[in-house]
């Protein structure tokens, strides 16, 4: 994914930054579970307005989500606790 188009769709959306999350046409693969995870980490409520999420707070959303994927990648599975 492109982070620079993920940011694009997050900040002139009014839909919620939990729903972005599980859009597959803004960003693909994360699902319900890293969905909750990454915004628990990133101290993120999923009801909040994507418009209203700063670049410093997408950028962290981001960053977790590489990681989980990445993790989830190398295993075979969904670990999502450290």
């Amino acid at each position: 994914a492109d982070k620079n188009l993920v940011w694009e769709a997050f900040k002139t959306s009014r839909k919620s930054v939990g729903m972005l999350l599980m859009d597959q046409s803004v960003i693909a693969g994360l699902g319900n579970i890293y969905r909750a995870e990454v915004l628990f980490k990133a101290g993120v409520h999923p009801e909040t307005p994507g418009a209203s999420i700063d670049y410093e707070s997408f950028t962290t959303i981001w960053e977790i989500s590489k990681e989980l994927l990445l993790r989830g990648f190398e295993t075979g599975s969904i670990l999502t606790v450290d």
